[in-house]
């Protein structure tokens, strides 16, 4: 059997590469961000505002969570397009234009920012 030398690995649903600069996962990451927030905008025109947002929960921020602690505290060059992401889901939610300031939707929505979740995650399991 022979081994050979790989520029990653998926482990755990985290594509590992072999800088950990998480730029592969990331990318992975934000193509499924993308398809959802195709399904939010789909979705959006046909259900209520809390049903979207169950919505986002499920499929965006469940995405988002995962691994975070691990790629969410690189360069912000990496998890900016998260973040903007994040902010367009967002957005289309509350049905707002491109141009609409974020910050009054995540505290109206009682989303966290990706930057804050990590935050808040990473002082959770420094707590335990």
């Amino acid at each position: 059997m022979k081994i050979f030398q790989s520029s990653n690995i998926k482990y755990l649903g985290v594509l590992i590469d072999s800088h950990l600069n998480w730029k592969d996962h990331t990318t992975s990451l934000t193509a499924k961000l993308a398809r959802a927030n195709g399904i939010i905008s789909k979705l959006r025109h046909y259900v209520s505002t809390k049903t979207i947002v169950n919505i986002y929960h499920a499929l965006f921020h469940s995405h988002l969570q995962y691994g975070c602690q691990l790629w969410g505290l690189t360069d912000n060059t990496i998890s900016k397009p998260i973040f903007v992401l994040q902010k367009k889901a967002l957005r289309l939610i509350t049905f707002n234009t491109l141009q609409c300031p974020s910050s009054p939707l995540f505290s109206d929505l009682k989303i966290l920012k990706i930057f804050d979740l990590v935050k808040c995650l990473k002082v959770k399991n420094n707590n335990q």
